[in-house]
């Protein structure tokens, strides 16, 4: 049965990522469109707006809403209307798969927020093409420490770059543990600093987002999908002004680690231990 299942999940991950590979390829070719139609009226930023929301629903169409193999309960979605309005959004994700953004993008939609991607992302073919036109944001790496070094002056353009969309008013996503768990259904990593320093000095508010059971959909160090169920829920906005940065980071740590512990299947963990 095992030996079934195994060949039936490669199977249908084998045709996913060529129907992702295709989906991009259309997605870029909606981009290139769209940026032809808008070029005489529209500002760069408008055309990267609307690039990004073309990749983003194709991208929610294939891999979560059509996903033969993953299912996702989303127990609180964003609500705009709770968010004080005029105020900079960061929303902030605990990390556990490859899966996690595909998974919390209906989190948001229709509304967009730009992302924090490793650099190497963006030389994807087509895929890749689509971040850079979508105006996503990258963490350039490097080989020096075990593969976290990042490119000398890249840290603080990725940081100029996230402040001049934060006042603009457009939310960016950003996952602070940095990589994925290697102990999803233990402690949280710990939480990097540098975008809840922005976040103070921006003045922006950041949404919380706990996701549960993508790890299943995706594992760690396997290249065939996962047949799973995840949970994710979206909490109220976490207020920055007159924080010092390391009562930001516990706050917001402590947040996210709660209301993963009150998703659906981590209840359900607890209780049949």
């Amino acid at each position: 049965m095992k030996l079934v299942m195994n060949a039936l999940r490669a199977v249908i991950t084998v045709v996913w990522f060529f129907l992702l590979f295709a989906t991009w390829i259309v997605a870029w070719v909606c981009q290139k469109v769209a940026t032809l139609c808008m070029l005489p009226f529209a500002t760069k930023t408008q055309i990267q707006d609307v690039c990004a929301t073309i990749f983003r629903t194709l991208n929610m169409v294939i891999m979560d809403l059509a996903h033969p193999m993953w299912r996702t309960n989303i127990v609180k979605k964003f609500d705009a209307s709770k968010v004080p309005a005029g105020r900079p959004i960061i929303f902030m994700f605990n990390h556990q798969s490859n899966s996690d953004p595909w998974t919390c993008i209906r989190l948001m939609w229709p509304l967009d927020c730009k992302w924090i991607c490793k650099g190497s992302l963006f030389k994807v073919p087509f895929g890749g093409w689509c971040l850079e036109n979508a105006g996503d944001l990258a963490v350039r790496f490097t080989a020096a420490k075990d593969g976290w070094g990042t490119e000398k002056g890249s840290v603080r353009q990725l940081m100029e770059d996230a402040a001049a969309l934060l006042r603009r008013g457009h939310p960016i996503g950003v996952f602070p543990e940095g990589i994925r768990s290697f102990t999803p259904e233990g402690d949280l990593n710990e939480f990097k600093p540098g975008f809840f320093d922005l976040a103070i000095k921006e003045g922006a508010v950041i949404v919380p987002v706990a996701l549960s059971g993508t790890h299943r959909m995706w594992p760690r160090g396997d290249w065939k999908f996962g047949f799973a169920q995840a949970h994710a829920c979206v909490g109220d906005y976490i207020e920055t002004k007159g924080m010092e940065t390391a009562d930001l980071v516990k706050l917001t740590r402590d947040t996210i680690a709660k209301m993963r512990d009150d998703l659906p299947d981590r209840k359900a963990a607890k209780k049949s231990q």
